[in-house]
């Protein structure tokens, strides 16, 4: 879980992600973020890309994703910004399985 977490939360997930074409964290720009906390940073991005390409193999989506979608459509009709005070995610469950 703790490999999952990462991805969804910081890999994916981070503030550092947001308007990016990808949405998500190149490899150095991880381990700068996650610095000495992990020691495992090369092993948890490994578990990432592998991920990655099952998600996009299967067409499929997760927290991230789905979050980063709602985002791009908020920044696309500026007018509906001012209705959101903030999103809150809760991850309650895994959709995707490596």
């Amino acid at each position: 879980m703790l490999a999952y977490g990462e991805i969804v939360g910081v890999i994916s997930g981070s503030s550092g992600t947001l308007g990016k074409e990808k949405s998500y964290l190149e490899r150095d720009k991880y381990q700068e973020l996650r610095g000495s906390i992990h020691q495992s940073t090369d092993q948890i991005y490994d578990i990432f890309l592998k991920y990655l390409q099952k998600k996009l193999r299967l067409g499929d989506y997760d927290l991230a994703d789905r979050t980063h979608a709602i985002i791009r459509a908020l920044q696309k009709s500026p007018s509906q910004l001012n209705k959101v005070d903030f999103v809150f995610v809760l991850l309650c469950s895994r959709r995707t399985s490596v």
